[in-house]
């Protein structure tokens, strides 16, 4: 009779504390969800708009790529204008630069691409426990930390590698030029 008792409390503390579990993550899961459906219809948007142009890059490239862009952007001084560029451009002209690169560099960065979206490897090797549009900034931004900083040479130039893909294909655009006071090559031709 005590062991019957015994297995009814089990069960009912297991069965409380998953009903727990699932009220909790019921009422905060809303909200992470709606930000996360908005995130991927602008995402979805701009890879429909542009997917034409695109030659490398594929929608879980710019999924991945597209916040880790956000962060490095947002280092960037204020343009006099105000200026920001639209991700899709962006994205459009990092595939462009992307493209003209050497084969074997091309492939690698897909394969990077690919190992920062598979969940587990994105968990394990990068500290992203949830999707890439689900992360909020503060965390994309401690985790591009750690990579800049890590004692793994390959988290390390995985970082210097995006940051300077990012940055070459910001500064390369002439709508940036105003952000350093930079007016321009010389016109030579009239």
């Amino acid at each position: 009779m005590g062991d019957n008792l015994s297995m009814n409390r089990r069960r009912f503390i297991k069965y409380g504390i998953t009903g727990a579990i699932i009220l909790t993550a019921g009422q905060y899961g809303l909200e992470p969800l709606s930000r996360f459906s908005q995130k991927l219809k602008s995402i979805f948007k701009t890879y429909q708009a542009h997917q034409e142009e695109w030659k490398l890059l594929s929608i879980e490239d710019s999924i991945v790529l597209t916040p880790i862009i956000e962060r490095f952007l947002d280092s960037i001084p204020e343009s006099p204008d105000g200026f920001k560029p639209d991700m899709g451009d962006f994205l459009t002209e990092l595939d462009q630069i992307c493209y003209t690169l050497p084969e074997y560099i091309k492939n690698d960065l897909k394969s990077l691409l690919k190992i920062m979206h598979f969940p587990l490897s994105r968990k394990i090797f990068f500290g992203i426990p949830s999707p890439w549009e689900l992360t909020p900034p503060s965390d994309i931004e401690t985790a591009l930390e750690k990579w800049e900083f890590s004692d793994s040479k390959i988290l390390n130039l995985t970082y210097a590698s995006l940051k300077n893909l990012i940055f070459f294909t910001w500064y390369g655009g002439n709508r940036s030029w105003s952000t350093m006071g930079y007016p321009g090559p010389p016109k030579l031709f009239y």
